[in-house]
């Protein structure tokens, strides 16, 4: 009696998702946090390592291992940005013990791809160029003449435009020799994130006025001739921040209010009084956008005068 055989065609099952179950559980897996995903993905992998193993053994020695190994699960997806994320090694350390092999495979193939990437570009930018670059080589351009009776121009730092935008800048940083300090010392200088300005997403970083008002001194701490000085650097401060320059009503403000109180008779006798109301003054400007009044000044200035006699 001989055998028949029938030949037939199985079409093959799609394979049964064991993660991503429902469109409810895609939803819920996208919000977990990055570390609660690494948790699950190290958990699911050493899962699937265990039943790709059971399949091994099986295909080796079937009689000693008759089980086969289930289908393996598939992993959570890790966003673009969680990758970003750790890149940062700060943050890396904190999660590093929920790293699991394939995801450690894939960073070191995306270090290792910007590393040839860098390079290539290296290769391609000419020795001189590149040499210029790494060494950041000056040329001098930006020297100035010094001028006999005249004083050097004073550069604002790109960071007291910054603080100035989320808080006031104290007079004492305007004396020259700590603009100075702001310019020499820039990038060890302490700085604090703000908090997002209104229709931005992010904080910027700017200058630390705490700490450093220890070493530059706070409001009212100066002497008159410092406020003198400090006073001038500030009004070219504010003109280079207005839109209209020297002649623009941001700047003629600081010039008037300044002014009133350099040109008055006894400014230097009278300093320990006036000096309060004048910060007081600076500081309404700021929150309230007065405008400058004389009349306003001198009526301030005589309630000055009285209190300090008495």
């Amino acid at each position: 009696m001989t055998d028949t055989m029938t030949n037939s065609t199985v079409t093959p099952q799609p394979r049964a998702p064991h993660t991503h179950t429902s469109p409810g559980i895609i939803q819920l897996l996208k919000s977990l946090s990055l570390p609660n995903i690494l948790q699950r993905n190290k958990k699911i992998e050493a899962d699937n390592d265990a039943r790709s193993t059971k399949t091994l053994n099986n295909a080796l020695d079937p009689a000693g291992h008759p089980q086969l190994g289930s289908e393996v699960a598939s992993l959570i997806t890790v966003d673009p940005e969680d990758l970003a994320q750790l890149r940062v090694p700060s943050f890396f350390a904190s999660v590093r013990e929920h790293i699991y092999n394939s995801l450690a495979r894939h960073l070191m193939d995306d270090k290792l791809k910007e590393k040839e990437e860098k390079k290539r570009k290296d290769d391609d930018i000419p020795q001189e160029d590149l040499r210029l670059s790494k060494r950041r080589c000056m040329d001098g351009t930006n020297q100035v003449e010094r001028v006999v009776g005249e004083p050097i121009p004073i550069e604002f730092p790109q960071s007291l435009y910054d603080t100035e935008i989320c808080v006031a800048v104290p007079l004492p940083f305007f004396l020259t020799w700590n603009l100075r300090t702001l310019v020499d010392e820039a990038s060890t200088l302490p700085t604090v994130k703000s908090n997002p300005a209104p229709g931005e997403a992010k904080g910027i970083y700017i200058l630390n006025i705490d700490k450093l008002s220890a070493r530059f001194g706070k409001e009212l701490s100066l002497t008159c001739s410092q406020w003198s000085e400090a006073a001038a650097n500030m009004w070219s401060f504010q003109i280079s921040r207005d839109k209209s320059g020297a002649d623009g009503e941001h700047a003629t403000w600081f010039e008037k209010h300044f002014n009133f109180f350099n040109m008055l008779n006894k400014r230097d006798e009278l300093y320990d009084a006036w000096k309060v109301m004048e910060l007081e003054i600076r500081q309404d400007h700021r929150s309230r956008h007065l405008k400058f009044s004389a009349s306003d000044y001198d009526k301030a200035l005589g309630l000055t005068e009285e209190s300090h006699k008495l």
